[in-house]
């Protein structure tokens, strides 16, 4: 056993439980390795799941020797005892680009980037576990841009390659490697989020839930718990059951969910800004900071230079019109008065009071703000930060030195967009700025207990994924527990009440049991796969298949190469070459003896000649071969296990 493979079994002799799940996501993919204590009805100390990294910005990789800080939002003791399944992080690898950008050329998904990532997750699994270790790549905000054929043919490759090239347990390609909504990303955070801060502690008496608010690179997702939910909102509303220890007791973690999804990602955002500043002929931006001058790249090519007047309040309107502009079902009457209800978000969202005991933002929400200003005066420091000239920026104390001046230009931007989708997007007041002026409302909610407006938090590193690593868990253990053959852990989907479990579908087989020391088929995701390093240092790697490309290429250009020559020669040149062949041949078969060919003195060397032919014909002979192969080999990455790599 390495130094990096976790244990088998427990210290009472019960058998881990591993899982991968894998965030295809617009930038790169993310695998995570979970490992889970088997529930046995017990209290036990959390050592694990609280603390590890678990995070979906572009940080280093993470593994559980190192760890990682936590924003928390509460204090929690690690070693108070607690009465639910525990799960840890164990390995996080990422790879970039996404998956999507392989739509042209999806055999490239294979051993160097789907391989790649496999590869690191089971230097961290016992071998006797893989084969009972399941799979899953939930593919979210890139992949749903493609057309549909683009994306089957993406995801049947990478599925095809896991069966093929691994020992992991994949049954069914169809729940385990597909394309998750934008509000099933958001249900997984929420789980994940709750799960985090012991909400399904069976001695947790407090029934009220954290609401999770994930902005990613294209989309953004929401999810809360609301209270008092009226006939018109049930068909919006995820229905989830997650009581592991007494699926028959439907008063336990049985929750209703709203999740909406928008396309108001951060980098989506960004892009759709600088359109709207170009369509509008505006090359002032008012986001960016006076005396910095950004050249963009207008749809049709063209480069325009837009300069910055470091003005917040106009950063905001100018944000406003793009934020209607990315809503999904409808635009926004800018002139009309914002209530809590979402211009942005369709008209499903809840008009209701919030049952959270906070919203807690994610990703994007707090890393694009952690490195700058504090979120809880966000609105204050972030109108005083971007009044500043890029000059001052530059020399201001609140920025790092080493930030490089286009990331620091988008600060004003980012700080704005995030406030817009709090404030306009979602209903948050902006925090000292709008006041609920409707007495009757404040009345209600002191008597009730309730607002909604509800406090707002940001966490640092979480991932949605562990959410659905929960729900495998407890579907597994409720079946364990109460030998149901099918469980009712899992949730339905809104509108259509189609159950989906949280572990295999219907009529897929579970996971194996645990077999000590069965090692499966050992199936290599390379046959020559040596490379042991965990530290990607961000150069591109090549891929398997490249190195055959380059030989089979390299032949068939020579081919042709010769044959463009030899009808370039003329017939008595031909003819001559023939005969030259022909006495070759037969003197092989004439007992071995040598017989020297007469020298002609037209005959020129066949290179020489091809040469002077293709100078004169064809002009001068092509040597380059495509430029994405041609880089040359890769340098050995040093053997650490922090860095991610990047595939051009």
């Amino acid at each position: 056993m390495g130094k990096k493979t976790g244990p088998s079994v427990d210290e009472s002799g019960n058998p881990y439980d591993y899982i991968v799940v894998i965030d295809a996501g617009s930038k790169g993919s993310r695998a995570h390795l979970y490992r889970a204590k088997q529930y046995t009805g017990e209290s036990q100390s959390l050592s694990f799941s609280a603390s590890g990294d678990d995070s979906d910005s572009d940080d280093e990789d993470y593994d559980e020797k190192k760890g990682s800080t936590w924003a928390d939002i509460d204090s929690i003791d690690d070693s108070t005892p607690r009465d639910y399944p525990l799960i840890e992080l164990v390995r996080r690898k990422k790879v970039k680009p996404g998956i999507a950008e392989f739509a042209n050329n999806p055999k490239k998904l294979g051993s160097k980037y789907v391989g790649k990532m496999l590869h690191d997750m089971e230097k961290y699994i016992p071998k006797d576990q893989i084969t009972r270790t399941p799979v899953f790549l939930h593919a979210t905000g890139g992949m749903r841009l493609l057309k549909p054929e683009d994306q089957e043919k993406i995801l049947s490759e990478i599925c095809t390659y896991i069966q093929k090239h691994s020992d992991f347990y994949l049954p069914d390609c169809q729940s385990h490697v597909n394309i998750i909504s934008g509000e099933v990303e958001g249900l997984y955070s929420w789980i994940g989020l709750n799960y985090k801060y012991g909400m399904f502690d069976t001695t947790v008496e407090d029934k009220s839930t954290y609401g999770a608010l994930d902005m990613g690179g294209v989309s953004s997702q929401m999810a809360f718990e609301p209270s008092n939910v009226k006939d018109e909102h049930v068909d919006y509303l995820f229905k989830v059951d997650l009581n592991y220890a007494d699926p028959s007791d439907e008063s336990r973690f049985n929750y209703k969910v709203f999740s909406e999804s928008f396309l108001g990602g951060m980098s989506r955002a960004h892009t759709k800004y600088e359109e709207w500043l170009i369509q509008n002929n505006q090359l002032v931006d008012p986001c960016l900071p006076d005396g910095y001058i950004k050249t963009v790249t207008s749809k049709n090519g063209e480069k325009v230079d837009i300069q910055g007047s470091s003005d917040f309040t106009e950063c905001l309107k100018s944000l406003y019109s793009v934020l209607n502009e990315v809503s999904i079902d409808k635009f926004c009457d800018p002139d009309a008065e914002m209530q809590t209800t979402s211009c942005l978000l369709s008209d499903s969202l809840p008009k209701m009071e919030f049952n959270v005991k906070k919203f807690v933002g994610i990703n994007e929400f707090y890393s694009n703000l952690k490195e700058f200003l504090n979120y809880k005066d966000c609105y204050d420091r972030a109108q005083k930060f971007c009044s500043y000239s890029y000059t001052e920026i530059l020399s201001s104390k609140e920025i790092s030195e080493d930030n490089e001046p286009e990331k620091t230009s988008e600060i004003c931007f980012k700080s704005a967009w995030i406030i817009n989708v709090l404030h306009q997007g979602v209903g948050f007041p902006r925090y000292g700025i709008d006041e609920e002026d409707d007495t009757t409302s404040k009345q209600d909610q002191t008597a009730s207990g309730t607002s909604t407006t509800p406090d707002f938090a940001v966490l640092e590193g979480f991932s949605w994924t562990l959410g659905r690593a929960v729900l495998y868990n407890f579907f597994e253990t409720a079946s364990r527990l109460h030998n149901e053959t099918v469980p009712r852990i899992g949730y339905y989907e809104p509108s259509s009440q189609v159950f989906v479990p949280g572990g295999e579908a219907i009529g897929i087989s579970p996971r194996p049991l645990y077999v000590q020391d069965y090692y499966g088929d050992e199936v290599p995701f390379t046959e020559n796969d040596d490379d042991d390093d965990t530290h990607d240092d961000g150069n591109n790697d090549d891929w398997d298949d490249v190195e055959d490309h380059r030989l089979w290429g390299s032949l068939s250009f020579l081919i042709i190469l010769f044959i463009v020559a030899y009808l370039l020669m003329g017939k008595t040149k031909r003819q001559n070459i023939v005969d030259a062949v022909k006495r070759m041949v037969g003197n092989r078969f004439k007992g071995g003896l040598y017989s020297p060919v007469e020298i002609d003195n037209e005959d020129l060397e066949l290179g020489l000649q091809e040469n002077e032919l293709l100078d004169e014909s064809v002009g001068e002979p092509i040597h380059q071969q495509d430029e994405e192969e041609e880089e040359g080999e890769p340098q050995r990455p040093a053997t650490t296990r922090e860095d991610s790599f990047e595939i051009q």
